[in-house]
């Protein structure tokens, strides 16, 4: 029962983290082994907005304590939510600590999904740590079951051999703003379209930052504009 909800969770939520369920070291026992199972399901997370999601995407809840700490399935389940803050490193280290002690935790104990930013996530869905699942292993098939989604999202939450362990539930897009102005005085132009292919890829970039400078203009304020964007396009 418990994994069959794990599983409608993450399909329900796959609509800025990235989600996983997680492994264990578990001495080769699959995700469907047998075994005597939890009624509760463990999250962590670093907010409460996977949570509001959830609460409003999933049909099977039936209620959330007033503190937000507790959400009761209609079958009896609950889902205890663990949150901890991003800042300073402190959810990747409450994290750890449990993931660590994952093995030995009692079955209510255990933490069944965790969320993660792009910026750590590959830490935990390398195959070698053991601590999140391939989506196979919970019944869902990334080529048919996510075949919407970018492929670029599917590759972050992959693991070297490129099997899926975890899924997105929030893409956030990026955009590229210019001055209208110094754009017509640069490239006679202030047309989007054509603004738009002189920045479509990265060397197309570098060629239209030199026509730029030639002018006195900056393409960007600092590094730290294109850092993330170059950065998470590295193969």
């Amino acid at each position: 029962m418990k994994e069959k909800a794990l599983s409608v969770l993450l399909v329900a939520a796959m609509t800025a983290g990235m989600l996983a369920g997680c492994g264990g070291k578990s001495e080769g026992k699959g995700a469907d082994a047998g075994g005597e199972e939890g009624k509760v399901i463990n999250i962590y997370s670093w907010n409460d907005e996977f949570r509001q999601r959830v609460e409003a995407v999933y049909p099977e809840v039936e209620k959330t304590s007033d503190d937000g700490t507790v959400t009761t399935l209609k079958d009896g389940t609950e889902i205890h939510w663990i949150v901890n803050p991003n800042q300073d490193g402190v959810y990747q280290q409450k994290l750890d600590e449990a993931l660590m002690k994952q093995a030995d935790a009692a079955e209510d104990e255990k933490i069944d999904i965790f969320l993660s930013e792009t910026d750590y996530v590959n830490k935990y869905t390398d195959a070698e740590a053991d601590a999140a699942i391939p989506l196979k292993d919970l019944g869902i098939d990334p080529d048919k079951d996510l075949a919407d989604q970018y492929d670029f999202t599917k590759v972050t939450a992959s693991d070297a051999e490129s099997v899926q362990r975890g899924s997105t539930w929030q893409c956030c897009p990026g955009l590229l703003v210019y001055r209208r102005d110094i754009a017509k005085e640069v490239f006679g132009t202030d047309d989007p379209v054509i603004i738009g292919e002189k920045t479509n890829n990265w060397d197309t970039l570098k060629t239209t930052a030199g026509e730029l400078a030639a002018k006195g203009y900056f393409t960007f304020a600092s590094y730290a504009d294109t850092f993330r964007l170059y950065g998470n396009s590295i193969a």
